[in-house]
């Protein structure tokens, strides 16, 4: 294998593609989406509040504007006092009223024409104690501040019943506290649901953002190829360096340009995202901005944190390196189509078996990896050529292997790329400068066998 003058294709291929216009405004696009999807991940509790024709500044039930002035409360369960209730709310200044049973029909037809006001019943069935909460007609309560007032109630009702009972403040505090259960294999450190979703999210991420650099670029390496053959440029090219130094320079060129863009990509969306948590948040509630963009930011933190606590600087390298080998492998695949056309409207119909392996090989990783656990289909996952570079990330970064088995794969995935490159060495200067029909897969293997 001789690639003499590989780094002159590879100058050459990257200057050329970063001074392209088409990559600089695909570039440009690409932030502004991404940056923008960010954004309204974290825009979307205050989008929602304003589309329901909620005001921001109702939700702070510190904020008498935007409190309701009565509160008929119907508890049919004779459990609480309505001084309980009076003794809270006078606080701010809102009037408490009880309302029997026999007069609920009269009060919810006031609440039709009566403003800033609500009714909250209290019922008691067979499967436990209900509390609802009826809003006026008019929208003078905000739904925000109505289940501000419902969760009021509801303490204040989970307190009195415990108190029928003989039991003190203290009491009612302990019984009343959450119980949240949680289940992890044994030796690992529990997650909660939210990282449970970060689990499954990370594998999907991971798999798509490779099968976009495979098939963004992959296909730019044999779109190049296929030009520079059908413009005649490629005689020139061969006059000053050899065939196979061709493909590898503008694999490598493409490789890079990719990690690039991808580093963009997260770059642009963790900056959306986290300049949207504090705009989110001062749109809702400003004089609860800071804490609440906080608490966010804490349980999105703690839940990555307990996705990625086993994961070393070894598990990083090779996720990295397994992204390099698997675009490598298809690059060269890639390479391989572009120099089997003679001309560019039969590239399509060529990358065609192109893209049906990579859907292959990324549906075939993905589907195992959420699954969790020794299958088979993971372990082969693992080490098919195919569907390696999709599975080997997805698996170290959600713990579905462990390093060892990790570091196997990664070898076994450098091994077919070797083969594979060996394998177009064999071929590649004997298609580089046909002319002709499109070659077929079984008429390349054929030319591979002869050589």
């Amino acid at each position: 294998m001789n690639a003499y003058g590989w780094k002159n294709v590879f100058s050459f291929t990257f200057v050329n593609f970063l001074k392209s216009k088409s990559f600089k405004v695909s570039t440009v696009l690409i932030v502004v989406i991404i940056f923008a999807m960010g954004l309204c991940m974290g825009l979307i509790p205050a989008l929602t509040s304003l589309f329901s024709g909620n005001s921001g500044n109702n939700v702070d039930f510190g904020n008498a504007d935007g409190l309701p002035q009565k509160v008929y409360i119907s508890d049919s369960t004779g459990i609480t006092a309505i001084s309980s209730y009076e003794q809270f709310f006078s606080a701010f200044n809102i009037n408490i009223e009880s309302v029997d049973a026999d007069k609920l029909n009269e009060v919810t037809e006031r609440l039709k024409t009566e403003s800033r006001a609500l009714l909250v019943t209290i019922t008691e069935e067979e499967s436990g104690y209900y509390i609802h909460t009826s809003l006026p007609a008019d929208n003078s309560v905000s739904q925000d501040t109505a289940s501000e007032v419902s969760m009021i109630i509801q303490n204040i009702f989970v307190t009195d019943r415990y108190a029928s009972f003989g039991l003190s403040a203290e009491q009612a505090l302990i019984l009343s506290k959450e119980i949240t259960a949680t289940q992890s294999i044994v030796g690992e450190q529990p997650r909660d649901h939210f990282a449970g979703l970060v689990k499954q999210i990370v594998p999907m991420v991971s798999s798509v953002a490779l099968f976009i650099l495979i098939f963004s670029y992959g296909s730019s390496v044999a779109q190049s190829i296929a030009m520079e053959k059908s413009s005649k440029i490629m005689e020139l090219l061969l006059t000053s360096v050899r065939p196979l130094a061709i493909i590898i320079g503008k694999v490598i060129a493409m490789g890079t340009i990719a990690i690039f863009q991808f580093i963009l990509m997260i770059v642009s969306a963790v900056l959306g995202f986290v300049i949207s948590i504090p705009i989110s948040q001062s749109m809702i509630n400003p004089e609860k901005a800071s804490q609440a963009g906080i608490s966010i930011t804490d349980q999105l933190s703690n839940a990555v944190g307990q996705v990625f606590s086993d994961l070393s600087p070894l598990h990083i390298i090779v996720v990295i390196v397994s992204f390099i080998l698997g675009f490598a492998f298809y690059a060269l695949i890639a390479g391989l189509i572009g120099a089997s056309v003679s001309r560019m409207e039969d590239l399509n119909a060529a990358m065609q078996p192109y893209s049906i392996i990579g859907v292959l090989g990324m549906y075939l990783a993905y589907f195992p990896a959420i699954a969790g656990g020794d299958n088979a289909l993971l372990v082969f996952s693992m080490y098919f050529p195919l569907s390696s570079p999709f599975s080997l990330p997805a698996g170290i970064l959600t713990g579905s292997i462990d390093l060892l088995q990790a570091l196997l794969a990664l070898l076994a995935l450098a091994l077919f790329t070797v083969l594979l490159l060996i394998l177009v060495a064999r071929i590649y200067e004997q298609i580089i400068l046909y002319s002709g029909n499109r070659l077929k897969i079984k008429d390349i293997i054929g030319l591979a066998k002869n050589k």
